[in-house]
């Protein structure tokens, strides 16, 4: 006798939701009845009482008499206020993760959410910081410009948030300490990267941007290490107090390589790529005898100006991904911690592809310009761990 299956209540829940927001795209906000329901869900009356339940508790959908009506999904008020932490050093964001909050915070309030940000300098103190969010009830942390016992403090005042299920890490700094994770997987970037010029056929390879201090950065420079097939030469970026040191000294860095034969060129940032690349591509040195890749956010909020092929930092798929895990937790905290890596695409640029700036997805999803929020399955790594 076969085994009867039982949908959870759960799954019947996500369907519900997701049947939700297709119906209100559709300009339509009358819910069929839980007959109808559970006919189209293949579920039994019972299930799908307990997830219509649900999402009336969820404000997804609203009774008013015999009649049920869909509304927009309120769910993030639940989480409070949403602080997005990050850092530089002075008070403006650096251009990845302003992206990043350009398209987290009309998302988040779409959701019912209230999103404000909070940059961290090298000079804030630890109290300045934990008074900001002393009254916050979600955090979603990149990175702090802080170091020392300054960073320690403030690491520490995240533990609360944590231990509630209330802290989503957004890049791959304090993976360790903390247990919902989703960012850009840094290796992977260099591996892409690489491999593009593997592609061109270069054989010699210079890293430049990569900063000593910096754990992520040291990974696009391993995953590089590993995957380029001819020799590589990191040019690591020691100074950070005086800009014009050490654009000056990529500069001539640069120059040099193209003296001494290197055809290949991986920016691992691309905060200062137009001021490293204008001259040589003034020198028209591209693509026939240079080929250079950086790391852009190509593809997503904003076409880079210069030709270049660029490894996506992948924005989009990381902010589906955080509003998905946030709208979990707004419900009831993960069972399970949370770790999505997130591989990103190879937007190619003519410094490869002499035939123009078109641009390499992965998928006809990604082709897509209709997709939206709509994540990519081939650009993502998930790792659940207890």
């Amino acid at each position: 006798m076969a085994k009867r299956r039982y949908t959870s209540y759960l799954d019947v829940y996500g369907r519900l939701e997701t049947f939700c927001a297709e119906k209100l795209r559709a300009g339509e906000s009358v819910l069929p009845s839980e007959r109808n329901l559970a006919k189209m869900f293949g579920a039994s009356l019972m299930t799908t009482r307990k997830a219509v339940e649900e999402a009336l508790n969820n404000g997804i959908i609203i009774r008013s008499g015999r009649h049920t009506g869909i509304r927009e999904n309120r769910c993030l008020a639940r989480l409070g206020r949403i602080v997005f932490v990050t850092g530089n050093s002075d008070q403006v964001m650096l251009p990845a993760m302003e992206r990043m909050w350009l398209m987290l915070k009309p998302e988040i309030e779409k959701l019912g959410g209230s999103a404000e940000f909070f940059i961290d300098t090298p000079d804030t103190h630890a109290e300045e910081f934990i008074s900001r969010i002393g009254d916050a009830d979600t955090v979603l942390l990149t990175f702090f410009a802080s170091e020392g016992d300054i960073l320690k403090r403030k690491l520490e005042s995240l533990l609360p948030f944590r231990n509630a299920g209330r802290l989503l890490l957004l890049s791959h700094q304090y993976s360790e300490r903390f247990d919902n994770v989703i960012c850009l997987d840094e290796r992977a970037v260099g591996e892409v990267a690489a491999e593009a010029l593997n592609r061109a056929g270069c054989t010699k390879a210079l890293v430049l941007g990569v900063l000593e201090s910096s754990q992520g950065f040291g990974l696009r420079l391993e995953g590089f290490r590993e995957t380029f097939r001819g020799e590589v030469i990191n040019h690591p970026r020691r100074t950070l107090s005086f800009l014009t040191d050490f654009i000056g000294e990529e500069i001539r860095r640069l120059n040099q390589a193209v003296a001494e034969g290197t055809d290949g060129v991986f920016i691992a940032t691309d905060e200062w790529t137009p001021r490293l690349t204008a001259g040589i591509m003034a020198r028209h040195l591209v693509p026939e005898k240079l080929k250079i890749v950086t790391v852009h956010g190509s593809g997503e909020c904003c076409q880079c100006i210069l030709p270049l092929a660029n490894v996506s930092h992948s924005t989009a798929v990381i902010v589906a991904q955080a509003l998905e895990t946030l709208k979990r937790i707004s419900t009831d905290p993960p069972a399970k911690r949370v770790r999505i890596l997130v591989r990103p695409s190879l937007h190619m640029g003519k410094t490869l592809s002499a035939g123009g700036t078109a641009a390499k997805v992965c998928c006809s999803d990604c082709a897509s310009p209709e997709t939206g929020m709509q994540i990519c399955s081939r650009q993502q790594k998930k790792e659940s761990f207890t």
